[in-house]
């Protein structure tokens, strides 16, 4: 039985399905807005892009974003650099430093802008059937440019990541120290959330113990056998070093 993928709200991912080839958006298409990253807003300046992510170098910078994840292959990630609308983020109730976000939306209202690009995941929303961008880095900067009002962000949009993918990037994404431990386990229990094990009832804590005690059984599961426990033990050791953090953080 194939596991069914689900987007950030819970809801069926739909599948890949080989439609025919996709042309380039027009100038006039509704779509064309987001390919190059050429919207018409002046709220920062536009970051440069490197020799690295010239988005010229990729066959798929001449597509929309809604192009692009039409026309990648199951299981291939895309990154481009592009500037996206600010009211096609997904909003989330997620812990931010107040102080910091006071900061950053000073430093972007002075002459430089933007610094450095928030990192996104694109997907279709199932309700309205457009484009919309699960942040996985600059949870910060996102709300310090909603307070300035504005329209606009320059991003690294990724195309065809999973939702474990996603919170898997998310835990490794974050560096502030103000709420690093909070956003961490939260990240961290939705990624394991959809692997076989969190999908069988096990919560991430009691696999993060079970490891960390080198325990043969688990609790509400006797029906496990010990290959299982074993193997969903060298599961949870894999996800942390994938992480980057300790199973102690759960427990601090």
């Amino acid at each position: 039985m194939v596991a069914t993928e689900r987007n950030l709200n819970g809801q069926p991912n739909p599948p890949h399905t080989p439609d025919a080839p996709v042309s380039p958006s027009t100038p006039d298409s509704p779509l064309s807005s987001t390919a190059n990253g050429s919207h018409p807003d002046s709220t920062y300046p536009h970051i440069p892009t490197s020799a690295d992510d010239d988005p010229a170098k990729s066959p798929y910078a001449k597509f929309s974003d809604a192009e692009v994840l039409q026309l990648i292959m199951p299981g291939e990630v895309v990154t481009l650099p592009r500037r996206i609308s600010i009211t096609s983020i997904v909003p989330e109730d997620v812990i931010v430093d107040e102080d910091n976000v006071k900061r950053i939306s000073k430093s972007l209202k002075g002459e430089l802008g933007q610094l450095s690009r928030l990192s996104v995941r694109a997907r279709i929303d199932e309700e309205t059937g457009e484009v919309v961008y699960d942040i996985i880095d600059g949870f910060h900067r996102h709300s310090a440019m909603q307070a300035n009002g504005a329209e606009f962000a320059d991003a690294d949009v990724r195309y065809g990541m999973t939702d474990k993918q996603v919170y898997d990037a998310r835990v490794d994404a974050t560096t502030s120290k103000a709420v690093a431990s909070s956003r961490q386990i939260l990240w961290a229990e939705r990624s394991w959330a959809e692997t076989k094990w969190g999908q069988q009832g096990i919560p991430l804590q009691q696999a993060a113990a079970a490891a960390m005690n080198d325990s043969k059984r688990i609790r509400y599961h006797s029906d496990m056998s010990l290959a299982e426990v074993e193997e969903m033990k060298a599961a949870i050791r894999a996800e942390f070093a994938n992480w980057k953090v300790t199973p102690q953080v759960f427990y601090d």
